[in-house]
């Protein structure tokens, strides 16, 4: 299978809404989508095989921090490594910018998400309680401290 990795364009935003609504309860909409994109301190890839989008992330800089909003993988290409490269791309696009802590939200529940942010040395430091509104779920804060880590 070949990938590509590539900035997010505003012509994708239809493809990822359909994308988010898949993957998310409480997805982001159209515009949110197109704004972000169209943000100037923000970054967000797609990861593209020939002729569909099957991974969308990206982060805010954010007073010289990373935030990462949203991260996901379409559910026939889990499991094949692709969050592994998305995260890995998003994280050394960011030193790259001299952006070398970093921060996310994640569900209590999101096991495997978590697996993955811990593999690329986040640490959970807080929790949000009751931080997702579909359902109330708590979130975890979890940071990633890299000003003595390599490149991944």
């Amino acid at each position: 299978m070949s990938l590509i990795i590539r900035d997010a364009l505003l012509t994708d935003v239809e493809e990822i809404a359909i994308f988010e609504n898949k993957c998310f309860s409480a997805p982001w909409g159209k515009m949110t989508l197109f704004n972000e994109i169209l943000n100037e301190d923000s970054t967000y890839l797609v990861i593209v095989t020939e002729d569909e989008i099957i991974a969308f992330g990206g982060y805010q800089n954010i007073v010289g921090q990373g935030h990462i909003t949203t991260m996901a993988v379409k559910e026939e290409y889990r499991n094949k490594k692709i969050g592994s490269l998305l995260l890995s791309t998003l994280i050394n696009h960011a030193r790259k910018e001299k952006i070398f802590d970093m921060t996310l939200e994640v569900r209590r529940s999101n096991f495997k998400a978590i697996k993955l942010y811990e593999k690329f040395d986040f640490k959970i430091y807080g929790k949000r309680k009751e931080y997702y509104s579909d359902n109330k779920e708590d979130a975890y804060i979890m940071w990633r401290f890299s000003d003595e880590l390599e490149e991944v």
